[in-house]
């Protein structure tokens, strides 16, 4: 399990497996556009029981980097890591996420995951709410014939941006289940490895 739900579904342990999974989808909810500013930075929260560290930071491409740094007491430390950019539907603020797969971690040599991942996401000051579309909600709107997808296993739905994003807004959190809530760290960076100087 490779997922942003590996964080609450297998380190926490907090519900099986199955029910967990996030949907995946063919295409995003939109195009991507310019960097939400307000993400910037590195936010500390839990995920269940296990204190978690998010880093995002803008690319120069005009993606962004999303990490996960899951810490555990006995099990070692958990990364994950996404390629992101937002997007906003019907005054909802949401990430399409694709995994980062590294072949080569030091010159940041990476392979894109295929298919997104879809995080509402919430900011009140400095607290960040996260929220990801789980398997069930989008299972029953296929069968219903709200939306198309298949596979076997993951679920992936395959309809354009469009229609997944007015599908979303109209479900909105029926279909989302919460990961954790996150708040904004305000960090000393040395000057040689600042975040707008980092390569």
């Amino acid at each position: 399990m490779t997922h942003f739900a590996l964080m609450a579904a297998v380190m926490v342990a907090a519900v099986p497996l199955p029910s967990c999974d996030p949907t995946l989808a063919k295409h995003p909810l939109s195009t991507p556009g310019p960097p939400d500013a307000r993400l910037t930075g590195t936010w500390v929260g839990q995920i269940g029981e296990t204190p978690s560290i998010l880093d995002i930071r803008p690319r120069k491409d005009g993606r962004s980097d999303l990490v996960v740094l899951g810490l555990t007491e006995n099990e070692g430390d958990a990364v994950l890591s996404y390629d992101a950019f937002s997007s906003s539907v019907g005054g909802k603020t949401y990430l399409n996420l694709r995994e980062k797969k590294y072949t080569n971690m030091l010159n940041n040599e990476f392979e894109l995951a295929p298919n997104y991942i879809f995080i509402r996401y919430e900011l009140r000051g400095e607290e960040l709410s996260l929220a990801y579309l789980r398997n069930e909600g989008s299972k029953k709107a296929v069968e219903a014939g709200a939306i198309h997808g298949g596979g076997s296993g993951e679920l992936v739905l395959s309809d354009e941006s469009a229609v997944l994003a007015s599908w979303v807004n109209k479900a909105d959190l029926a279909v989302f289940s919460p990961i954790g809530t996150f708040r904004k760290q305000k960090l000393d960076w040395p000057k040689v490895a600042s975040p707008t100087t980092r390569p």
